[in-house]
């Protein structure tokens, strides 16, 4: 018997000996490489923060934009504005199967999308938190932490990071959120309907 086939025996029959799943393996990958790009976004943040000297606190709303304005000009300059920065294409899928999950269990459907808001977004653009965006708890609260400095928002169909200070777009995921059919576009139940995060039906 080869020293492999007995390492095998062993760890089989050692109590409590597991070896860990794939699918749990590859989030704490995603979930790692996802912070790693969140802390190279926030040191750029920082250094061009730290570039513009202090706020002023209390400052009146003129001054409050002229700020954010300048430290979005600043961050512009320091990060080339390419989409999928964070959502890289090994983050994006998991982020969306986690998205979908959420919606399918939640009791209402998410809000509608606004196609003409939706076209115009673009990382590093300014975005109008409030107006274009929502915040709907069923997917932000299944999502990774973000530092105080950026915040998840929705806007339509897609997730958008925000760093809050800059009132910049930092990334989008495009259509993380999957179409929602309304009442009366409801047919008979397709096996497939509750995963759409499939490439193809499985059952």
């Amino acid at each position: 018997m080869t020293a492999l086939c007995t390492l095998a025996i062993l760890t089989l029959l050692v109590p409590g000996a597991t070896v860990p799943r794939p699918d749990l393996q590859d989030g704490a990958r995603v979930l790692a490489a996802f912070q790693q790009h969140i802390a190279e976004y926030l040191e750029i943040h920082r250094m061009a923060a730290a570039g513009l000297g202090d706020s002023i606190l209390c400052a009146d709303p003129e001054e409050l934009f002229r700020q954010s304005a300048t430290l979005a000009a600043a961050i512009r300059e320091a990060r080339p504005a390419h989409e999928g920065n964070v959502f890289t294409a090994a983050i994006a899928p998991a982020f969306r199967a986690r998205i979908a999950a959420a919606v399918h269990a939640a009791p209402i459907a998410p809000p509608a999308a606004d196609d003409e808001e939706e076209r115009v977004l673009e990382v590093h653009a300014t975005i109008l938190a409030g107006r274009w965006t929502y915040s709907w708890l069923p997917i932000l609260r299944t999502l990774p932490d973000l530092p105080a400095e950026l915040e998840y928002q929705l806007v339509g169909r897609h997730l958008v990071i925000v760093d809050v200070g800059a009132n910049l777009i930092v990334d989008i995921l495009r259509d993380a959120v999957p179409a929602v059919r309304r009442p009366h576009d409801i047919g008979p139940a397709d096996p497939c309907d509750v995963h759409p995060e499939l490439p193809s039906c499985w059952m």
